[in-house]
C-alpha cells in the first residue's frame, strides 16, 4: 500500500504492471515474508516478472470467486462537500 497515492490527480498501478522507468519495472505483489528482506522495487522487472509469476502464482487467482455485495450507507443520498478548504477529493 502506498500512502502517497491518495492525492488528488495521483495514478494508481495495478499489480503486473509495467512501470515507465529505467530497466522496465514491474509492479509486483509480494508475501509478507518477502517484505523482511532487501528487496527493492528494481528487483521486479520486465525480464523476470513472468517467472516471477509462474513460480510462485497468481495471489489474486482467487479473488473473484468469493463473490461480495456493498450496500449503499444510509446517507449515500446527502450532499457532499469538499474536504479539506477545496483541496482533496469532492465525496
Amino acid at each position: 500500500m502506498d500512502i502517497h497515492r491518495n492525492d488528488p490527480g495521483a495514478t494508481l498501478v495495478s499489480a503486473h504492471s509495467v512501470r515507465e522507468r529505467r530497466g522496465a519495472p514491474v509492479s509486483m505483489p509480494i508475501e509478507w515474508a518477502e517484505v523482511e528482506r532487501d528487496i527493492s522495487p528494481e528487483d521486479f522487472h520486465i525480464r523476470n516478472a513472468r517467472e516471477r509469476v509462474r513460480t510462485i502464482g497468481d495471489p489474486f487467482a482467487e479473488f473473484f470467486r468469493s463473490p461480495q455485495k456493498l450496500e449503499l450507507p444510509s446517507d449515500a443520498n446527502a450532499p457532499r462537500s469538499t474536504h479539506g478548504g477545496g483541496k482533496g477529493w469532492q465525496g
